[in-house]
């Protein structure tokens, strides 16, 4: 199926939301699975490995991806032993870098990529693909001719069936159930609209 972005940003909050993220990393989740699609990257089943098996929190990206976002106050570099899907720190890094000016450079293995200069040791996808990886995140000093850019992905991107399938199913426990008592209350039509 093809998505607008928007339409990514809203399954993936409301997955994550319905996996059991609190609001505001479910709110987290959304933007970076609408970055991450923008740029070409496999968000989906990213985002399903985080909700199917949740890594430990000094593993998982979007909690460190909030935290390091928060740290680019201040110049300086942070080590992380193993971070699963790492490609999920680099909406929050790279969003937070160029609302700040500020130049961040990151080490995933042997990879490495830097901004505002958009270089990467490696293609994009094999940084996109990675399922775990030790990282270094360095930053500090400010930059001009901000924001930072990507080549963004030509078209709208693509789920497959199976993967909004899962999606859609996480995202259901977001819903209430119709029963007699919230009718009562107010909630539903009030009428059947069957035409």
């Amino acid at each position: 199926m093809e998505l607008s972005l928007n339409e990514v940003e809203a399954l993936a909050q409301k997955a994550a939301r319905g996996g059991g993220l609190a609001w505001g990393l479910a709110d987290d989740a959304g933007r970076s699975a609408r970055w991450l699609a923008a740029h070409g990257a496999g968000w989906a089943r990213g985002l399903l490995a985080l909700l199917d098996r949740p890594p430990p929190p000094d593993a998982n990206p979007l909690r460190l991806g909030c935290y390091l976002a928060d740290s680019l106050a201040a110049s300086g570099a942070i080590a992380l032993p193993h971070v699963v899907a790492p490609a999920w720190l680099l909406p929050p890094l790279v969003l937070a870098a160029a609302q700040r000016g500020v130049a961040v450079a990151l080490q995933f293995g042997a990879m490495e990529m830097a901004w505002p200069l958009a270089t990467a040791s490696v293609p994009w996808s094999e940084i996109f693909a990675l399922e775990t990886a030790p990282i270094r995140v360095s930053f500090g000093g400010a930059v001009a001719g901000l924001p930072f850019a990507l080549a963004r992905a030509a078209g709208r991107p693509d789920l497959p069936l199976d993967l909004m399938t899962r999606l859609q199913a996480y995202a259901a426990h977001t819903y209430v159930p119709a029963s007699e008592q919230s009718r009562a209350r107010g909630a539903g039509s009030a009428t059947r609209d069957d035409d």
